[in-house]
């Protein structure tokens, strides 16, 4: 989807006719891959609300590659693998890492937490870097905004010289 956005022309084509052919086997994986991470993590019966959510997104986006229509597909793929993401930190909380060895060795938010002094100065270092990179990746975004066509590829036609100085032909204005 994210081709689609950004090309025209046969790309663009070529690019929805993959995505057409590609989002029911993706939403086949998405969903399976939701129902074995609860399985298999959660200790509830009914999925909670953001693997509920991945699957209501992967779902959407598939009807809105029929639909061609390209930015939201695109911002209902980014929901279905943002939610997915959480839903597995979700369902194996309070474990971070499962051991294969003995429960008892599993690593847990509490054990692996850093220290006070560490995450105050992270907290700084936030405070001070995240605006500067949020701005970066805005003006990178603004700058990259446009579509791109084969025709941005193609050389120049070059002129030579002589061509330049010659005085206009018979006929012309």
């Amino acid at each position: 989807m994210f081709l689609c956005l950004k090309t025209t022309g046969d790309m663009r084509e070529r690019s929805w006719q993959l995505a057409r052919r590609v989002a029911p086997l993706t939403a086949a994986f998405v969903i399976g891959f939701i129902i074995w991470t609860h399985v298999t993590a959660s200790t509830a019966f009914f999925l909670n609300v953001i693997e509920l959510l991945a699957i209501l997104a992967v779902l959407t986006a598939v009807w809105l590659v029929y639909e061609h229509r390209d930015g939201f597909a695109f911002a209902a793929t980014a929901v279905t693998i943002g939610s997915c993401i959480i839903a597995i930190f979700a369902d194996l909380y309070p474990n971070v890492m499962v051991s294969s060895t003995s429960p008892a060795y599993n690593l847990t938010v509490h054990n692996t937490a850093s220290g006070g002094y560490s995450l105050t100065v992270m907290t700084v270092v936030v405070i001070i870097f995240l605006p500067l990179v949020l701005a970066y990746q805005s003006w990178t975004y603004y700058v990259f905004r446009k579509r791109v066509s084969s025709s941005d590829f193609r050389p120049e036609p070059k002129v030579s010289p002589a061509a330049e100085d010659a005085p206009p032909g018979p006929g012309a204005i």
